[in-house]
């Protein structure tokens, strides 16, 4: 049974490591997995029933189908196992994220905002990265619609922090840095008090 590349995954590296289980009973014996008729790689079942192996280079991105067999110490070849289709994707977004809150310039009292944005919708379901210098601020999912949100990390203290975002994609390929915002977290209620000196105290109107 081949578990990685998860079957519906994507991955940015053109030599996966393919791994799986199988029989404890076949350990030491090998399998052999195929993308159609070429062979992606081999591996020896452990003691344990597992094996792993990185894959031959696929050469270019694209989509692919893979299927092992058990090969035994006598070279006698079993049925296929399960299919798995997976995404190799090892090109990085060249579109970025756009914060549109907190706004550039404006103040929040909590020290943990909600954080959002928009992004091309071409790159739903990859994450959006938000830092302050080299801090994660947190990350959020785009939506089909091209929207994304989360919960902001703790800042800590009060203060005055830029944030910038950038997009990582389903090959955890990274994109470039997307617009800059700085905004002010003031979690300090005043201690001073307003004074009122019209109408004076004790004076009368008409």
């Amino acid at each position: 049974t081949i578990v990685a590349p998860a079957d519906g995954s994507s991955t940015g590296t053109l030599t996966p490591t393919v791994r799986g289980t199988a029989p404890v009973s076949e350990a030491g014996s090998t399998v052999e997995v195929y993308s159609g008729s070429t062979l992606v790689g081999t591996g020896t079942i452990s003691p344990s029933g597992t094996w792993s192996f990185t894959a031959n280079t696929f050469g270019t991105d694209g989509t692919y189908t893979m299927s092992g067999r058990i090969v035994d110490l006598g070279s006698n070849t079993g049925p296929w196992g399960n299919e798995v289709t997976f995404t190799i994707d090892t090109t990085a977004p060249t579109v970025t994220p756009t914060i549109i809150a907190p706004a550039d310039g404006s103040s929040t009292g909590t020290l943990t905002p909600t954080v959002r944005g928009t992004a091309p919708v071409a790159e739903a379901g990859s994450t959006v990265e938000v830092y302050s210098g080299s801090t994660l601020v947190g990350t959020g999912t785009i939506s089909p619609s091209g929207t994304w949100s989360f919960t902001a990390n703790s800042f800590g203290v009060d203060g005055t922090y830029t944030m910038s975002g950038r997009i990582v994609d389903l090959g955890s390929n990274i994109g470039p840095w997307g617009n800059e915002v700085t905004f002010t977290i003031d979690t300090t209620a005043p201690t001073a008090t307003p004074t009122i000196i019209a109408p004076a105290d004790g004076s009368s109107t008409g």
